[in-house]
């Protein structure tokens, strides 16, 4: 087998304690990141963006002119509810800012990481265990450096599998609320988990997503929300980069498509994003009794980001750190239970994160990524997911 039997449980606990050496790594990392920003604030930024949104906000000015492009900045695409969370950093220099978001975002990650570990930390050698977390920390590199919102994004994600599988049905609404408001497409892993978790997960969400909605009513005039909200559904009818060129274009199975060579048809396609979200409701449905909770949570978080990584509306190369936790679990569960084909699977996944990751150390990197090397490791694991399903025994049957 590819991945290990277990080992006997005095030898698991023996060096129990090795995993924390990951957290340390990666907070010195955070560090290093977050110093970076201090010296060099706007290059390889996409917080100047954030900040810059933060300045419009409290100067009442429009969120979506583009107008910030002129500096080098990118454009803000982003709720107006998220501008007006920038605005306490607004008040300090960007550098200072810059340094203390990538602390703030890497406290986040780095507490759901200690967490994910300690709760695998009496199952698996401690060794195995720190091997299984550094895909997480690699695909987490870019967004930290780049100060992107994907870190905050991840922790909630990851942060509410954690709590889903705990059966904390408020905690894991709050965070998941806060998701979707930072971005619209966690909206996934919200109808997925309120498939199997108590109703009130769902009231719970749909009450912080609300009172965000809420939030820029209170903090600015209501003609000034109001336009920002109109301007903010308009830009994201034009933002589209589903026809750039590859290396400019979408991380998807859009350009997997274009990849193969066979004709595409962006009708079709969209029909597909829509029916593989809703069809995702038959696999979970199914395996409520065929899965302990722990393992339907967790199948829940890979689903979901699959469909978001290969069929999402705006997957990007940094989207892919949502990969990192989907890759520590699935590690974790094909070293429980090795599976053969899955685990070929779960190898053609590392290995195309690893060619991706290469294309830091070339100049063309963009032209690198567009061999397709993000989706290709996103449906490495979908397939690993999929196959998994039709192998596991009924709860009822094992017991």
């Amino acid at each position: 087998m590819l991945i290990c039997h277990k080992q006997e449980s005095h030898i698991i606990k023996k060096n129990s304690r090795l995993w924390w050496i990951l957290p340390v790594v990666f907070g010195l990392l955070v560090m290093a990141t977050a110093i970076r920003a201090l010296i060099q604030p706007r290059k390889h930024s996409v917080f100047s963006c954030y900040y810059m949104a933060g300045l419009h906000w409290g100067e009442r000015q429009s969120l979506y002119d583009r107008s910030d492009m002129v500096g080098g900045i990118d454009v803000y695409r982003y709720h107006p509810v998220f501008a007006a969370l920038m605005v306490p950093y607004s008040f300090l220099p960007e550098n200072i800012a810059g340094m203390v978001w990538r602390i703030f975002g890497g406290m986040c990650l780095g507490y759901v990481m200690v967490q994910a570990l300690r709760a695998e930390s009496g199952n698996i050698p401690a060794g195995l265990l720190a091997l299984a977390g550094i895909p997480w920390i690699l695909c987490s590199l870019t967004s930290l450096n780049n100060g992107q919102l994907n870190v905050e994004l991840v922790s909630a994600t990851a942060g509410a599998t954690l709590l889903a599988v705990r059966k904390h049905s408020v905690g894991c609404g709050v965070l998941l609320g806060i998701a979707v408001i930072l971005k619209i497409f966690p909206v996934a892993y919200l109808g997925l988990f309120a498939l199997v978790m108590p109703w009130r997960m769902l009231v719970v969400a749909f009450g912080v997503i609300g009172g965000m909605f809420i939030v820029p009513f209170v903090a600015a005039p209501t003609s000034y929300v109001i336009q920002e909200y109109q301007s903010w559904m308009s830009f994201l009818g034009v933002d589209d980069r589903s026809n750039y060129s590859l290396k400019d274009g979408y991380r998807d199975l859009w350009m997997l498509w274009r990849l193969s060579g066979l004709p595409t048809h962006r009708p079709t396609y969209q029909v597909i994003q829509v029916l593989g979200g809703l069809m995702l409701c038959i696999p979970i449905l199914w395996a409520q009794n065929k899965l302990d909770h722990r393992s339907l949570c967790r199948m829940i978080f890979g689903l979901s980001t699959g469909w978001i990584l290969l069929l999402g509306p705006s997957s990007e190369s940094s989207t892919y750190i949502l990969l990192g936790p989907w890759l520590f679990w699935t590690v974790i569960e094909s070293y429980k239970n090795p599976r053969g084909f899955q685990d070929y699977c779960l190898l053609g996944s590392i290995g195309c994160l690893v060619l991706s990751a290469t294309g830091g150390l070339f100049k063309a990197t963009a032209d690198w990524h567009a061999m397709g090397w993000h989706p290709l490791s996103a449906l490495f694991l979908m397939v690993w997911e999929f196959v998994g399903l039709m192998r596991f025994k009924s709860v009822s049957e094992s017991s």
